[in-house]
């Protein structure tokens, strides 16, 4: 009898070891999933024609808030002709006209029914907490093939530029006279507080980093434990 109820007890631990890995492959499956399609919102096929009003809007939302640090008798905020001249671009920290510093967003106005995916609305895509103030040269490249990206410093607790694309770091970030070279792992320029979404720029940085390791740009353990990282906090 003894061995009767010996041989049932493993087969019930077979029967509860094979339900947990198949619940294991559909957690995984999920998460894939998941992750495939927060990928596909980053970059969206197609962009949306904003009107002027929104994109001033936007703007005046992110001056609002990254900027009411570095601002002098409120003159930060942006005119109806957005032709105000001491913008700062979070990463470079020049400060230059309104027309050359862009309001950037990090889930890309095109995927604003895409949102759900990052427990986000579609109401949130002209969120503050969704962009930040950038130089044309950098949110440019911020774009696919995304060529840089963002990481949390979590000793820190402060945001860093990353440049991913080695072609990149020679060059001039426009209108600055900065290269990125100089800007690589600098410390992004925005009051304490204020930090936008992460869930956004780790799900950039992760499809950054990895689409970076496939084309060659960068390797090395210390990318690799990078990238486990953002997948852990994912």
């Amino acid at each position: 009898r003894q061995e009767q109820r010996d041989e049932r007890q493993e087969q019930r631990d077979e029967r509860l070891a094979q339900r947990d890995e198949m619940l294991e492959l559909g957690m995984a499956a999920v998460a894939d999933l998941v992750r495939s399609m927060r990928y596909r919102a980053m970059c969206p096929d197609k962009e949306t024609v904003r009107t002027t009003e929104s994109q001033v809007a936007f703007k005046r939302a992110l001056v609002a808030r990254y900027q009411a640090g570095f601002c002098r008798k409120g003159k930060c905020f942006i005119a109806e002709s957005t032709s105000y001249t001491h913008i700062q671009c979070a990463v470079t920290g020049w400060k230059t006209a309104s027309p050359q510093c862009c309001a950037g967003h990090l889930l890309p106005h095109a995927s604003a029914h895409d949102a759900l995916v990052f427990g986000l609305s579609p109401d949130d895509i002209n969120d503050e907490r969704n962009g930040l103030l950038l130089a044309q040269g950098i949110e440019k490249v911020m774009h696919p093939p995304l060529r840089v990206c963002f990481l949390f410093d979590v000793l820190h607790n402060s945001w860093v530029f990353a440049v991913l694309d080695p072609e990149l770091m020679n060059q001039v970030v426009l209108p600055t006279r900065k290269r990125f070279h100089e800007l690589h792992r600098k410390k992004l320029e925005i009051p304490r507080g204020t930090s936008p979404w992460k869930r956004l720029l780790w799900v950039h940085a992760e499809h950054a980093i990895t689409s970076a390791m496939k084309k060659g740009w960068i390797r090395g353990q210390d990318w690799e434990v990078e990238l486990k990282k953002l997948s852990s906090l994912l």
